[in-house]
């Protein structure tokens, strides 16, 4: 019966943390901590597949991905003109721009 109450910290029911952002970083940029917090870790790197951008999304709480590059990329644009992240030629993976990632980083 205890059981019943036990969580799966690990499963796909797991609780999802609020993300933690610098203070005063989300104002920056312009978006909400979620969101900040994912262009953040999208920051540090120069390409990523869409499995993992998927897993980080769900990480920090963004339940839509394509959403949340939509508004991600709009903060860019906004500060530097260029989008953080745009499709590659190869299915399935994205480019970092290499000025917008400062913006969030």
């Amino acid at each position: 019966m205890l059981q019943a109450f036990v969580l799966d910290a690990d499963g796909p029911n797991a609780p999802t943390l609020p993300p933690v952002v610098p203070e005063g970083h989300a104002a920056a940029t312009g978006l909400d901590a979620r969101h900040s917090e994912l262009a953040r870790r999208i920051s540090t790197r120069s390409v990523w597949d869409r499995g993992d951008l998927e897993t980080e999304a769900r990480h920090v709480g963004v339940r839509l991905l394509a959403s949340g590059i939509e508004r991600i990329n709009e903060a860019a644009i906004e500060k530097c003109d260029e989008p953080l992240l745009s499709p590659t030629d190869t299915v399935d993976r994205f480019r970092v721009d290499p000025i917008a990632s400062e913006v969030f980083r």
